[in-house]
């Protein structure tokens, strides 16, 4: 016994106001409870709303055990991707380019405030990053776990050193320095590109729009 899209619907909302906030967690759920309630009904002969019911009361708390579960596996894989971008060559060639880019300008005009270029430059893109974890937070729009973990992590990794450390004042060395600013502002796009990439994976998996 096949259930209708408004059935579908309502598993889903329902998983939503159990704090399943998660698209591709709830979305698997979904089809696990959706199979489950089908062979419920078939099998009792019962309706869409009593097998529904009496499946959640025997299941609700592994449901809810299971979200944790998934969470936390989630933040794993999110960090496993921010680690793997260390290795990245996309990043390795960031790297090389910033670098020549401050030390040139800083070669060409001594009195270029690269400092500046640096502060705007990182500015734009954590603004970048963060204002799309916070939107993604308070919009109600689909979100992803692994995706949403990663900005997650990004945003407190590039606080610590960026701004409750101060790393970049700390270092003396002109070149260091140059180091620090490519290394910063490659990590910064890289886990751009791939919360772009994990993002488009999510929703061609799931056919969203």
């Amino acid at each position: 016994m096949k259930l209708e899209k408004e059935d579908i619907s309502f598993i889903d909302n329902y998983l939503k106001k159990e704090g399943i906030t998660y698209s591709d967690i709830r979305y698997e759920m979904v089809d696990h409870i959706a199979s489950a309630v089908e062979e419920k009904m078939e099998v009792q002969q019962a309706s869409f709303y009593y097998a529904f019911k009496a499946y959640m009361a025997a299941n609700k708390s592994e449901i809810i055990k299971n979200n944790r579960k998934y969470i936390l596996l989630a933040g794993y894989k999110a960090l496993s991707v921010l680690f793997k971008n260390f290795i990245n060559p996309v990043f390795i060639f960031l790297i090389s380019l910033f670098f020549l880019l401050f030390y040139s300008l800083a070669a060409v005009f001594p009195d270029f405030d690269y400092q500046s270029t640096f502060q705007i430059s990182h500015f734009i893109v954590t603004i970048l990053l963060g204002g799309t974890f916070l939107y993604k937070q308070f919009s109600g729009k689909e979100r992803f776990s692994v995706a949403d973990k990663m900005l997650g992590f990004y945003c407190f990794l590039n606080y610590l050193p960026n701004s409750l450390f101060r790393v970049q004042d700390k270092i003396a060395s002109l070149n260091l320095l140059f180091i620090y600013y490519s290394v910063t502002l490659s990590f910064s796009i890289v886990v751009y590109l791939s919360y772009r990439e994990i993002t488009k994976s999510y929703k061609n998996q799931y056919q969203l729009q």
